[in-house]
């Protein structure tokens, strides 16, 4: 059966013109896991909104009353751009969710650019095998007891980039252009898989929905 896992989306962005705020107006956000531990994904005190460091630290959240005094994890990245929004998804399709964080930046002050980035580690069921890719399949067709770990059964990555560009041509009137590339290389040749998703349209004064998480 699978473990839990989490796989931290780093997106690197290039140079933002945006111009810096007060420490009060960082992006903080804090996600409970399904496991019941807490993240907690910050950009850096004291830096301009627009460009430095964010980092993302895990707690046990054993305690319920302080939750974030068991500290278990963490990293910090540079970034340029802002933090837009922290999420939880399955994007590897093993039923559990990973952390992923997406940032912006604004090069012109009519153009938006959204872009991610994901790198996961998987593992599938064969056809007469149950490693636990497929939580529907019954609990007692499990090929084992002990000695289960994340990836088993037939090895595979998936690498997925997104990019969002809006364009604003009047005051809540957008042009937006979307690219998304998923690849899957699975150790079955016949398994691998890519997708390709190129879409435009205009959008007026709603929020741009991304359709991968």
């Amino acid at each position: 059966m699978h473990q839990h896992r989490i796989t931290l989306l780093l997106t690197t962005l290039v140079a933002s013109c945006a111009a810096g705020t007060a420490e009060t107006d960082r992006f903080v956000q804090n996600l409970t896991l399904p496991t019941g531990q807490m993240i907690v994904v910050t950009e850096g005190e004291f830096e301009p909104r627009s460009v430095g460091s964010y980092s993302v630290r895990l707690y046990s959240a054993a305690n319920p009353r302080f939750p974030m005094d068991d500290f278990q994890a963490g990293l910090v990245q540079a970034r340029d751009g802002y933090l837009d929004r922290t999420v939880l998804a399955d994007i590897d399709g093993d039923q559990h969710k990973e952390v992923i964080v997406i940032a912006k930046y604004q090069p012109l002050p009519r153009l938006t650019l959204t872009a991610r980035f994901m790198h996961a580690d998987t593992g599938e069921n064969t056809a007469d095998q149950n490693w636990g890719a497929n939580p529907l399949l019954g609990y007692g067709s499990r090929v084992q007891d002990f000695g289960n770990f994340t990836g088993q059964g037939v090895a595979a990555t998936v690498d997925l980039f997104g990019l969002n560009a809006s364009w604003m041509l009047y005051h809540n009137l957008y042009v937006d252009l979307t690219i998304l590339l998923r690849n899957k290389n699975s150790t079955d040749d016949t398994r691998d898989l890519t997708t390709n998703v190129f879409g435009v349209g205009l959008r007026m004064n709603i929020w741009n929905q991304n359709l991968d998480f």
